[in-house]
């Protein structure tokens, strides 16, 4: 049976941009799981559309060369799970003098919760408010 990833932001960005520090890295780690089913969240959908500048058909079709579909699961199925993790994480960075990530890592960190795990270069962050989380950075 394969396995169902979601694929976070910054991995298509590197890709996309050719980004010279991560870009060959994320590029491999797509390649490596291309047997998997990979999806990226609506969030992360729209997120991309600057890289595009608004161009829908571009973006379909970098995912479509990926691999890549976004997931038909709504932020709405894991609303319980969002407000319970964001709380928590949030009370332990500011105990701790730190301010909270933005939001959004926190519903595609949800998301991913529903699948097997997340493709990610930012483990660490996801791993703090989501600490059984599968991370997949390798």
């Amino acid at each position: 049976m394969k396995a169902t990833y979601i694929v976070d932001t910054p991995i298509l960005l590197d890709i996309l941009e050719n980004d010279p520090e991560y870009g060959a890295a994320s590029a491999a780690l797509i390649d490596k799981h291309a047997s998997d089913l990979l999806y990226i969240s609506p969030i992360s959908y729209f997120a991309l559309a600057p890289a595009f500048d608004g161009q829908r058909q571009l973006q379909d079709e970098f995912l479509s060369r990926l691999g890549i579909a976004v997931t038909h699961e709504s932020p709405h199925a894991v609303a319980p799970l969002v407000y319970r993790a964001w709380a928590r994480y949030c009370r332990r960075v500011k105990a701790a003098g730190g301010h909270c990530h933005p939001f959004v890592v926190c519903l595609i960190g949800a998301l991913a919760n529903l699948f097997d795990g997340i493709i990610t270069r930012r483990g660490e962050l996801y791993r703090a408010i989501f600490p059984e989380l599968n991370i997949v950075s390798e």
